[in-house]
């Protein structure tokens, strides 16, 4: 590892890896994970879905222009299909028809379907619970660990520098310049550390984003991790559930879907956390399990598998993106939500444009018209 860099992207998850790798064509790069495998956290446990139709109309409007790269990755990002079709389902109780026609107002271009239609698509449900649905199509599956890898190989093909197992001990600012402490963590017992020098910072850290707007001395901007749970059942042998779209409460009160014959299941928390390696809790598995049964017409008795993962909002759920104004060159990549891989593309090149002050191409031209409600400025007033 040298000790001067252009640029230090810290954090390896999707967030980091994707701007790390639109920045170091032009820049010399350095891109640190504490872990010791990029990814582990929240991009690892990701409920890997694509959907235009989630989140606030910028959070909408940002993953759409995503769809693009996804389905046409640019040539030797990967040799994999990364978006898998899988429509989507948003159902509701009687007691929710007013939220849902809230939804299709929102998002007109949802197609309402009736009682009987939502059934065809997903069996399992419980008439007497079902009275009516959306759907969404045009989604799909994501490959995410494919995405992934294909950005760091991006991002090492254009001569930049992954370091793991390296923590940001301290930040501080220096004759015009940042200087970062970073502590081993592979060998901690040795407290063996080293120092790097750089022109500006990303700050992709994820749930630890807040964290290093302390190191820095500017603060959290009010940014909050939040648990979301997951799990896994064993749908009974006779029942195929290949071709099921993700189903959706209307309220996120719980989603499910297929995955690698199994059932994928959520009951939709956001617990707030600290930032830390999230474990799942008993009371939100069995809030799940109960929703989840409560929905369907069947009874499930043993969880294959589970797991849960951290989800960082920005006080007002937009994305976090921009310079901070107080000083100069600290910028934060943060606040992506449970959005993060399926925004990512267009993410890193509104991030690449502001940093490198260039334009976007034409297939992200639309990004323009988000900057102002991205920027941390907004958290700042």
């Amino acid at each position: 590892m040298n000790l001067r860099y252009d640029i230090v992207v810290i954090g390896a998850g999707i967030a980091g890896a994707s701007i790390a790798a639109e920045l170091a064509p032009s820049a010399r790069v350095l891109l640190l994970e504490m872990e010791l495998q990029p990814g582990y956290h929240s991009t690892g446990r990701s409920a890997a879905y694509f959907s235009a139709s989630y989140g606030s109309a910028a959070v909408r409007g940002i993953t759409a222009a995503s769809e693009q790269f996804y389905r046409k990755p640019p040539d030797g990002f990967t040799d994999q299909c990364l978006l898998h079709p899988r429509d989507a389902v948003f159902i509701a109780r009687r007691d929710q028809l007013e939220k849902m026609r809230e939804l299709k107002h929102e998002v007109p271009q949802l197609q309402a379907l009736n009682h009987e239609d939502v059934l065809h698509r997903v069996p399992i449900l419980d008439t007497n619970y079902l009275s009516g649905g959306l759907l969404e199509t045009g989604g799909g599956d994501l490959e995410v660990d494919a995405i992934l890898q294909g950005f760091l190989r991006r991002f090492g093909d254009a001569g930049g520098t992954l370091c793991c197992g390296q923590q940001v001990d301290s930040i501080a600012q220096r004759s015009g310049e940042w200087v970062l402490s970073l502590q081993d963590t592979k060998l901690p017992s040795e407290g063996k550390r080293e120092e790097v020098r750089c022109g500006i910072i990303v700050n992709a850290a994820g749930s630890w984003a807040g964290e290093l707007g302390k190191l820095a001395g500017l603060g959290d901007l009010g940014l909050q991790p939040r648990r979301r749970t997951a799990l896994l059942v064993k749908l009974p042998e006779a029942i195929d559930a290949s071709g099921w779209p993700l189903t959706i409460d209307v309220e996120e009160q719980f989603y499910f879907k297929p995955d690698a014959g199994l059932l994928l299941v959520s009951p939709g928390d956001e617990t707030p956390s600290i930032a830390c390696d999230a474990r799942p809790q008993e009371l939100d598995l069995a809030l799940a399990m109960d929703r989840l049964e409560q929905a369907t017409s069947l009874a499930f008795s043993r969880i294959e598998h589970k797991w849960a993962g951290l989800r960082t909002f920005a006080p007002d759920g937009e994305f976090v993106v921009g310079f901070d104004p107080r000083v100069d060159g600290f910028f934060w990549m943060a606040g992506q939500g449970g959005y993060g891989v399926q925004s990512a593309p267009s993410l890193a090149k509104l991030a690449g444009s502001l940093i490198t002050e260039t334009i976007l191409s034409r297939d992200f031209a639309c990004l323009d018209s988000f900057r102002d409600l991205v920027s941390p400025a907004r958290l700042l007033a």
